[in-house]
């Protein structure tokens, strides 16, 4: 049931909670959504009209901007223009903003309201509007103003997540999840099974592949495209470095703003720097060997507390592979961090003391903690240099926009000519050779968002000032060459290789197939493979890890569904660089048993259950108000 669940979620209750948290990040991140402008307005000044409502372009932008820079954030210099290209930001911030819009709507039909009491609690509980956990009207204020937002707009907005609130809790209190479904998933997350298998590797035929003329041929026709030798691009740019635009003084009352306004950002929770001793238990361990192994960590215990020492204790009989090499080591570590029983134990623990025997899921552990660092706000001299550092990042960011707009804008109405920028002293004039948009080329053309640019500009245009690591980028294409399709003499030799490859994954799928085939006139499974090893797994779940394949979540339908003794058909395996194909015997299968349900299992899984179907009714519901609405977006927006 959940399986098919996940199978059929898309995003609207994710994105409904997503903009709830980002709305908490009040003075680092305030968003802008609200309904937008009401009246008949020209669609082309719009992002969008969702009904009577109108959403602003600006708006739209504006929520464009700060879901760009949170992706940023999280995913650093792995979001490149690619990937947003992939995930279609342009195209989800939209969406949100018009899903928004017809929730609200839908709110106003069912007369829900937002009480001003509501508002003003919703906004004293905001950390970033506390000063020492109360609320400060001044800081408030200033917070506000500094993000140039009135109090009467940010009060709408806050309102307005409320409102979309109710609705949402609303709609979601439809779902329910059954004791039937409760135990189906229970079975289908602990249900396991121990299977042999033996890999047929394409490598081992690869070399004994010698193709024909009429197979090449046939094989490049088929497959052309996938030869097509990639667009370049030769350019000129102007590069201003960020590292020249160093601000001067910073002055202490800047720094002193900065801190007050930042201060969650300088909070340090309770720490604990703390070693363990791990003795492993598994599930499927008969009673008399997990009485055997606590056994034998009391008698660690035993040891330590008679002065043996706890580090060479670890690395001879701990079982965590992580630690033990380090005498047990885990570091200084916060809330959160550890399951609960062992977090609670080591947390409870002065320095120097050794807890008593700590059961959890991994095991046995023994802990002993060896430092505590309490939980502190760092005062403002702590962090004054590291503060001096961000603002003068952040003024130097600044500048170097506000540069580049200057001479972008005079480059673009020719009131300054290309060759006197440099002269200017910021600015550096560079030729790029011709280079790919995947490979790039030596200093700012290896940034992936330049190359992006690069590759969008008409000849002769010179792009708007580009970020890129280190500074600004103005680029002119000087001249391109397009991309094309070779003839099969230019690439002969890869082509080979490919279909060597091809017909060798062929082979070893058919001799799979020969194998089964043999299994089913009597042959056993362990004799079926001469000169290759049968191997065989350790009990494991639908989402378990067996070595030499990888994790099994991918076709672990089709080894569940096995009966005992049987054999699989040939399954290709992906998750490695050379794909192979594999048969799997059904060696053993362990049942989950509804008895050994434990009530925080239960609960764990109801929890996850609603969770899913509050995600599928939301996104039904939104699904036909979408339907029944007159939804016009402004193509302008997303290409």
């Amino acid at each position: 049931m959940l399986d098919f669940m996940r199978k059929n979620v898309k995003s609207f209750g994710v994105k409904l909670i997503l903009t709830v948290i980002i709305g908490a990040f009040v003075g680092t991140i305030f968003l802008v959504w609200g309904m937008g402008e009401r009246g008949k307005r020209d669609i082309g000044n719009f992002a969008a009209k969702v009904d009577k409502n109108y959403i602003s372009i600006a708006r739209f932008e504006q929520n464009y901007n700060l879901k760009k820079r949170l992706y940023s954030n999280i995913y650093k210099e792995k979001f490149t223009p690619q990937m947003e290209k992939e995930i279609n930001l342009r195209q989800k911030v939209l969406d949100e903003l018009v899903d928004r819009t017809l929730v609200i709507q839908q709110a106003e039909k069912e007369n829900l309201s937002v009480g001003d009491d509501e508002v003003k609690n919703r906004i004293k509980s905001y950390p970033s509007f506390q000063k020492d956990g109360v609320f400060n009207a001044a800081l408030y204020k200033d917070l506000l103003k500094f993000n140039r937002m009135s109090p009467q707009q940010f009060e709408e907005e806050q309102r307005q997540d409320l409102l979309v609130e109710k609705m949402s809790n609303i709609i979601k209190d439809q779902a329910k999840a059954s004791r039937a479904e409760i135990l189906e998933e229970y079975h289908q997350r602990n249900e396991k099974i121990k299977v042999k298998f033996i890999l047929f590797d394409p490598n081992k035929y690869v070399e004994q592949i010698t193709p024909t003329q009429e197979e090449i041929n046939t094989y490049f026709s088929q497959h052309r495209p996938e030869y097509e030798k990639a667009g370049q691009r030769k350019v000129k740019y102007l590069f201003l470095n960020i590292q020249n635009l160093e601000p001067g003084q910073i002055s202490a009352e800047a720094v002193k703003n900065y801190y007050e306004t930042h201060k969650d950002k300088y909070h340090r929770p309770k720490q604990v720097k703390a070693s363990h001793i791990l003795l492993k238990l598994t599930p499927e361990l008969p009673q008399n060997k997990k009485d055997e192994i606590k056994n034998k960590a009391k008698g660690l215990l035993e040891r330590i507390r008679k002065n043996e020492d706890f580090a060479k204790l670890a690395i001879a009989f701990s079982e965590d592979p992580g630690s033990a090499k380090m005498g047990g080591d885990l570091g200084y570590f916060g809330p959160g961090r550890m399951v609960p029983a062992f977090e609670t134990a080591a947390f409870s623990l002065p320095v120097g003391q050794v807890s008593d025997l700590v059961e959890t899921p991994y095991g046995y552990h023994i802990i002993k903690v060896f430092d505590i660092r309490e939980e502190r706000t760092a005062a403002l001299e702590e962090v004054a240099e590291s503060i001096q550092f961000e603002i003068k990042r952040e003024q130097s960011q600044t500048a170097a926009d506000e540069l580049a707009d200057d001479i972008y804008l005079k480059l673009s109405e020719n009131t300054v000519k290309w060759q006197e920028v440099e002269q200017r002293g910021e600015w550096e004039e560079v030729t790029a050779d011709f280079f790919t948009q995947k490979e790039g080329a030596p200093g700012a053309a290896s940034d992936l968002n330049f190359r992006d640019v690069a590759f969008k500009l008409a000849g002769n245009e010179i792009s708007a000032p580009v970020k890129i690591s280190g500074g600004r980028a103005i680029i002119q294409v000087i001249e391109k060459k397009e991309p094309y399709l070779p003839e099969l003499a230019e690439v002969k030799d890869k082509v080979i290789q490919d279909v060597k490859k091809e017909k060798a994954l062929q082979t070893a799928k058919d001799t799979a197939a020969s194998a089964l085939e043999k299994f089913r006139q009597g042959t056993t499974f362990d004799k079926l493979a001469e000169g290759v090893e049968v191997k065989e797994s350790d009990l494991v779940n639908r989402r378990g890890f067996i070595r030499e394949i990888g994790v099994i979540a991918k076709f672990s339908q089709e080894l569940f569904t096995l009966g005992q003794g049987q054999v699989s058909q040939p399954i290709l395996l992906e998750g490695s660089p050379d794909k192979k194909y594999a048969l799997f015997f059904l060696a053993e299968k362990q049942a989950a048993e509804d008895a050994k349900i434990t009530a925080e299992e239960e609960g764990q899984i109801h929890t996850q259950l609603l969770s899913v179907k509050h995600e599928m009714i939301l996104q039904n519901w939104l699904a036909s108000l979408r339907k029944e609405a007159k939804i016009e977006i402004n193509p302008r927006m997303v290409n």
